[in-house]
């Protein structure tokens, strides 16, 4: 069973699982200077390689703080990402963070950052298998871990439930 987790956003990223090779594929989200999502490059360059049953895609909301601006481009770029998703023709799920974090993030302290968190849920769920180094900010590799935990969650609520524990997983090309 092959299922994609995707981070949407300006850096996000899709990540795609594959439980029975024991591979790993990611893939970032690219748009144009102008904000436009590369949607022959997201369907053919990732999507047409990779063949998941599943995307599981994280839905995403404005947050407190933000301006218009910035609420207003965070929603046109996932709403590219949303459509492209719907185009490729693949069954796929929405999932808000606080769904796919509390099933992720179950026996570690609520007291801690998500990002934290996140990391730790990485370490414990893949712990032979460290990120690729990437080129850019260390928001891509947190990017890269929000994709793959997405990409987990699918595999625990809509895969067989035969697949722990993790690793070692394989980062394919």
């Amino acid at each position: 069973m092959i299922i994609a987790g995707i981070d949407p956003g300006k850096e996000g990223y899709c990540v795609a699982l594959d439980i029975l090779t024991k591979t790993i594929w990611k893939y970032p989200i690219n748009f144009d200077r102008n904000g436009i999502l590369n949607l022959d490059e997201f369907e053919n360059e990732f999507f047409g390689k990779i063949k998941p049953d599943l995307i599981i895609l994280e839905k995403v909301m404005g947050r407190g703080g933000w301006g218009a601006t910035q609420t207003f481009s965070m929603g046109l770029s996932y709403g590219q990402i949303h459509l492209a998703t719907k185009k490729i023709g693949v069954p796929y799920r929405l999932v808000i963070p606080q769904t796919w974090q509390k099933l992720i993030f179950e026996g570690i302290t609520q007291k801690l950052p998500a990002k934290i968190k996140a990391n730790l849920a990485y370490r414990q769920l893949f712990p032979n298998d460290p990120i690729p180094n990437l080129r850019g900010s260390k928001n891509k590799n947190e990017n890269i871990v929000d994709a793959l935990l997405i990409a987990t969650y699918g595999i625990m609520k809509y895969g067989d439930g035969n697949f722990l524990p993790f690793g070692p997983f394989e980062w394919g090309e």
